[in-house]
């Protein structure tokens, strides 16, 4: 998955929107602020970390409102990979009562420990 990337270039590049989406998830939820941290198996040192603060809000919800214009304008793209079917039967094990495979944990800021 990371082939000659790192992994801060993987996580801007192919999940970009998904941190954006936590992000939000968690400040509806009420946190002030949200740390989103991914770890790759091929290179677990440094695991990924990206910050949000509540007064970050407006932009974020800006961008998750353009992103989505875009794919209703038919410019989303997704790529095919292995990786993709991998995540889908990653996302049914979590729908039946796990976190699932490789699914990132997400926490608000506060109760980071």
């Amino acid at each position: 998955m990371l082939e000659d990337a790192t992994p801060e270039e993987v996580i801007e590049r192919d999940y970009h929107l998904q941190r954006l989406v936590y992000a939000l998830a968690c400040f509806r939820a009420g946190a002030e602020e949200v740390e989103v941290v991914y770890q790759f198996l091929e290179r677990p040192d440094p695991a990924v970390t990206t910050s949000f603060v509540r007064s970050e809000l407006p932009g974020l919800e800006a961008e998750l409102s353009e992103a989505i214009a875009r794919i209703q304008e038919g410019v989303f793209k997704p790529t095919p990979s292995e990786f993709n079917l991998l995540r889908l039967s990653g996302s049914r094990r979590r729908l039946r009562g796990g976190r699932g495979c490789g699914q990132p944990e997400i926490r608000p800021r506060s109760h980071v420990g």
